[in-house]
């Protein structure tokens, strides 16, 4: 959580732009369609393409529409858009749900690499998984925060269904 904290005020304050408040910007878009008119939630089921004429038929605005018209790009947002609800439309809370999600996928991670080294030296795994700077910082944003902890939970439940047999989600 704090990763996700530092990232967000480092990109607002420190660069002052970046990839984060464009995904902001997009699911800000997707959302207050959707206030105004209930039937623009058809857009969420679009492809991008559909999506990003609709974007440069209401808004026009050639910076962002290209975001638009890839559908990673437009999955975060939509994501993004969902968790506004939640979160008042704040940049910050919407990171903070990323963010946690980042470490849980990290602590899954963890999980893992600790069962495979049946709970030998947990602090030096600690170290390596948890507490690497890079990956809580840089992973837990708008930008990456559905990608890595993404293939984090895709290791442990493939670890889990290889050598254990169960099933992860029911």
């Amino acid at each position: 959580m704090f990763g996700a904290v530092a990232y967000a005020l480092m990109v607002q304050y420190y660069y002052g732009y970046g990839d984060s408040f464009v995904f902001y910007y997009g699911s800000d878009f997707l959302s207050t369609q959707i206030a105004q008119d209930a039937g623009n939630i058809q857009y969420f089921f679009k492809p991008a393409s559909e999506v990003k004429l609709w974007y440069d038929e209401e808004v026009g605005d050639l910076n962002y529409s290209g975001y638009f018209g890839i559908a990673s790009n437009l999955f975060i947002m939509k994501v993004a858009a969902v968790l506004s609800l939640f979160s008042f439309n704040k940049y910050l809370v919407i990171t903070l749900f990323f963010g946690a999600f980042s470490f849980a996928g990290l602590w899954k991670l963890f999980l893992v690499f600790k069962d495979i080294n049946k709970d030998k030296h947990l602090k030096l795994l600690a170290w390596g998984v948890l507490y690497m700077p890079s990956v809580w910082f840089w992973g837990s944003g708008l930008m990456k925060g559905l990608c890595l902890p993404g293939r984090y939970w895709f290791y442990y439940t493939l670890y889990v269904q290889a050598f254990y047999k169960k099933r992860v989600f029911r």
